[in-house]
C-alpha cells in the first residue's frame, strides 16, 4: 500500500495505511501510519501530534507503544497527554516520568494522585472503624466459647484447657471467700474447781525428782524435799476455792484498814498455771475472792510486762495467777514481792500494832496447778516445768527451805 497523497499544502500519509497529509509546514503521518517532517504518527497505530514524536504510535523521542498526544519529551507505554517542556507523566497510571499509561500533566497528575491516596486510605479507615449503625441486625456479635475435643490421655492437652477455664471463671465468676479458720476448740477444763488430792510424801517425791530433773541436777546436787514443805487438802475439801480457803481466813479480804497496811504487790497465794486461759478460768472459779479484793491475773498475753508492773506496784493483792514465765520476770524486776511480811512495817507504833494481828501475813503459798491437762494431754511439767522450776529455784526455793512458804500440789 503506497502513499496516497491528498493534497500539496497538508502533506501525505506514508506508510502502510499511512496518516494523512498536510502541507510541509504541519508534516504528514509517516511510517506505519506516520507523517513526513512533521514526525507525525509512526509506528504501530501511530498518533497525532506534532514534531518530535516518534515510536509506535508516537512521534519522535517519544516513541512507546500507543503513545499519547503532547509535546516533545515525553515517552512510555500508552504515554499521556502534555504540552511541550512539561515532560508530562509516565508509569503505570501514575504521575511522573516514564512509565504506563501516563496521565495529562505533572500538576493535574499530583492532584488526582493525593486524591487517590486520600480516599483509599479513608476507605481502609471506614472499613476498620465500623459503627454499630453499619453491622446487620442478624449478626451475632456475642461471644460463645468454643468447645474442643480433649483426649483425656494427653496431660499437656487437659492441663491447659483447665487452666483457661480457671482463668475464665475468674474474670466472670467472683472467687468464693476462702474458709475461715475454725474456731479453736475451748478446753471445759479451764474451769474445772476440782483437785487432785496428794499427800505430802507423795508430793515431797515427786517434786523433788522434778526439781532435779528440768533444771538438770546430779544426785549430788539436786535438793531433797521434805514433807514438812507441803500442804495436802483435807478429806472434806474438793474443790479450789474451798481449799485457798483452808490456807488462810483472810484471803477474801485485806486486814482492817484503819490498824494494818498492806503492801502493794505482795500477795499471800500465788498460783502457777500452764496457759492464759486456765489462769482466766482458775479466777473464775475463783470469782468470790474477787469481790472486796481482786485476783491477780499475770500471763504474756494481752498486757506487757511493763503494765503488769505498774498494776503491782499501786495495788495491794492477795492472790495472783500466773504463768511461771511471767511470774518469775516480775520477781526479778521486783514488782512481785514474796518475802516478808505482806504488811507495811512502818515506825515502831506500827510495828507493834502488826505483832498483834491474829493472822500470819507472812507465810507465803504456792500452788501448783498439777490436776490440769490440756485437749492433748498435757500438764503443767509438759509444756512449762522448765520455766516453773527456774521461777521456784530463783524465787521461792529459799523461802520454802525455810518455812516461809509452803508447796501445795493439786
Amino acid at each position: 500500500m503506497g502513499e496516497i497523497q491528498r493534497g500539496g499544502s497538508r502533506g501525505g500519509r506514508g506508510g502502510f495505511r499511512g496518516g494523512r497529509g498536510g502541507s510541509l509546514d504541519r508534516g504528514g503521518r509517516g511510517g506505519f501510519r506516520g507523517s513526513s517532517d512533521r514526525g507525525g504518527r509512526g509506528g504501530f497505530r501511530g498518533g497525532r501530534g506534532g514534531s518530535d514524536r516518534g515510536g509506535f504510535r508516537g512521534g519522535s523521542d517519544r516513541g512507546g507503544f500507543r503513545g499519547g498526544r503532547g509535546g516533545s519529551d515525553r515517552g512510555g507505554f500508552r504515554g499521556g497527554r502534555g504540552g511541550s517542556d512539561r515532560g508530562g507523566r509516565g508509569g503505570f497510571r501514575n504521575s511522573g516520568r516514564d512509565g504506563f499509561k501516563g496521565g495529562k500533566d505533572n500538576e493535574d497528575s499530583f492532584k488526582k494522585s493525593e486524591e487517590n491516596n486520600n480516599q483509599s486510605t479513608t476507605v481502609k479507615k471506614t472499613n476498620n472503624k465500623r459503627s454499630a449503625d453499619d453491622l446487620d441486625d442478624n449478626i451475632d456479635t456475642t461471644w460463645k466459647k468454643q468447645k474442643y475435643d480433649v483426649d483425656p490421655n494427653n496431660e499437656f492437652e487437659n492441663s491447659d484447657i483447665e487452666t483457661n477455664e480457671g482463668n475464665d471463671d475468674k474474670k466472670t465468676k467472683k472467687q468464693p471467700k476462702p474458709p475461715r479458720k475454725t474456731p479453736k476448740q475451748k478446753n471445759l477444763g479451764d474451769l474445772d474447781p476440782s483437785i487432785e488430792f496428794m499427800s505430802k510424801e507423795n508430793q515431797a517425791i515427786m517434786f523433788t525428782r522434778k526439781n532435779a530433773e528440768f533444771l538438770k541436777l546430779n544426785t549430788s546436787n539436786a535438793t531433797s524435799f521434805k514433807e514438812s514443805h507441803f500442804i495436802e487438802p483435807k478429806d472434806d475439801i474438793e474443790d479450789l476455792s474451798n481449799f485457798i480457803k483452808s490456807l488462810h481466813p483472810l484471803l477474801h479480804t485485806y486486814p482492817d484498814r484503819k490498824k494494818y497496811k498492806v503492801q502493794n504487790g505482795a500477795p499471800l497465794v500465788i498460783i502457777a498455771t500452764c496457759s492464759a486461759t486456765r489462769a482466766i478460768g482458775i479466777s473464775k472459779v475463783l470469782s468470790e475472792f474477787n469481790i472486796f479484793t481482786k485476783v491477780g491475773l499475770y500471763f504474756a498475753k494481752h498486757k506487757k510486762i511493763e503494765e503488769h508492773t505498774e498494776v503491782l506496784n499501786n495495788y495491794p493483792v492477795r492472790i495472783i495467777v500466773g504463768t511461771p514465765n511471767r511470774l518469775l520476770k516480775l520477781v526479778e524486776n521486783g514488782s512481785l514481792k514474796l518475802k516478808g511480811s505482806v504488811l507495811v512495817q512502818g515506825d515502831k507504833k506500827q510495828q507493834s500494832q502488826n505483832a498483834l494481828i491474829e493472822t500470819d501475813e507472812e507465810t507465803r503459798y504456792l500452788i501448783v496447778d498439777k490436776s490440769f491437762k490440756t485437749l492433748k494431754g498435757e500438764d503443767l511439767f509438759r509444756i512449762s516445768g522448765s520455766d516453773f522450776f527456774e521461777f521456784f529455784d530463783k524465787s521461792c526455793k529459799e523461802l520454802v527451805l525455810s518455812g516461809k512458804m509452803k508447796v501445795s500440789m493439786v
